[in-house]
Formats: C-alpha cells, sequence, structure tokens
C-alpha cells in the first residue's frame, strides 16, 4: 500500500514547485521518523596513526561526532598531491570487520589508485565500535545486524533512533573532510553498498 502510494504521489508531480514540496515532505518525514539531529560541536579530530604504502598513505582518525561520541575512520591519500583532491565517503555493509574487509578494500583502493581521497568511517557496532564487548574483543550479542538491533528496540522506545545516529557520523565526516587541506570542499562524494547504500541515500 505504501509503494503503490508513493507511486501515485510522485507520478503526479509535473512541475519544479511540485517536487520542490516533495522534497520538503520527504525531509519532514525522515526528521519525524529519525529525530531531530544535534548541534554540531568540536570534532577534536586526532590522526592516531599513518600507514605509508605505494603511492598513497592511510590515516587512522578518531572524531567526536558528538561530545564524547567517538568514530574511527581511515582516510586513503594519494602521494604527491599537487593540488586539493575530490573525496569520496564509502558507507559499509553489515561486515564485522567494517571497511577492512577485503571486498571494501578493494572499491577504497581502487577510489585512491584513480587519484581521489577515500574516506571510510566505522558504523556503531562495526569494527572499532563493537558496543557489546568481550574480552576476546568480539561481541557478545552476535554479528553487526544484532549489534544494531539490539541497541535499536530500546532507542525506538525512547523516541529516539540508530539511524539517527548513523546519518550524523555521516554528515560530521563530511565536516571532517572540509576541514582538510587536501580536500577540495566542493567536490566530496559519498557512495556505499548493502548497508553501506541505505546509509548513502540517509546521508545524502
Amino acid at each position: 500500500e505504501f509503494t503503490k502510494n508513493r507511486s501515485k504521489n510522485v507520478g503526479a508531480i509535473q512541475t519544479l514547485d511540485g517536487w520542490k514540496n516533495r522534497q520538503k515532505i520527504v525531509a519532514e518525514t525522515l526528521k519525524k521518523d529519525i529525530g531531530a539531529f544535534p548541534e554540531k560541536t568540536p570534532l577534536n579530530a586526532k590522526v592516531v596513526k599513518v600507514i605509508k604504502k605505494d603511492g598513497f598513505r592511510i590515516e587512522h582518525i578518531v572524531f567526536e561526532s558528538m561530545p564524547n561520541y567517538y568514530v574511527t575512520a581511515s582516510m586513503f591519500i594519494p602521494s604527491n598531491l599537487k593540488k586539493k583532491a575530490p573525496a569520496i565517503i564509502y558507507c559499509v555493509g553489515h561486515a564485522e570487520e567494517s571497511f577492512r574487509n577485503d571486498r571494501y578494500q578493494e572499491d577504497l583502493l581502487n577510489f585512491v589508485h584513480k587519484g581521489f581521497i577515500a574516506f571510510s568511517f566505522d558504523p556503531i557496532g562495526q569494527g572499532e565500535r563493537v558496543q557489546y564487548l568481550s574480552k576476546d574483543g568480539k561481541s557478545t550479542v552476535g554479528g553487526p545486524t544484532i549489534e544494531h538491533s539490539f541497541p535499536g528496540s530500546p532507542l525506538f522506545v525512547s523516541g529516539n533512533s540508530l539511524g539517527k545516529y548513523m546519518i550524523w557520523d555521516g554528515i560530521r565526516s563530511v565536516d571532517y573532510l572540509i576541514s582538510r587541506k587536501e580536500v577540495d570542499a566542493k567536490r566530496i562524494g559519498i557512495t556505499g553498498i548493502s548497508g553501506g547504500g541505505t546509509q548513502t541515500a540517509l546521508i545524502a
């Protein structure tokens, strides 16, 4: 029923004003469903490690998307940049190791070898941001989907959503990229795969 109504409403749009009104409705619905975003606060970003590779370097980064709410990320930067470069935020799917997964590394390396700055962050519950951590460093509740749904239910009950936090991490990733002298702030893109495709759409 929802899909039929959406198709009918979108199909009836014939003007630019109609599309702008649709955009407003979608934005208001998204805000209502996920909750209002917090105010932007200092990122307090730190590069904690640098790895030099043939033709590029990898910077491991930690920043605060909200006060004391830490996001782990890595930035792949081509060597010998002569001017600011375009950047791509790469959102990953439900892999325990996040963007360190071999499949996602292929894409990140493809981007950096083509001259893009590639940036990927750990979604909450994945990579270095596992929340329900055992002594051996593994999740006590299961894989990434359970790491997401486990806190998701109480957040919904409280009128909040895990999606809001994940989207906000992506928005603040844009802010971080803008702060870097290597990045052309007018050419920042975003893409993703699987669950990262959903993140891409919502962050955009």
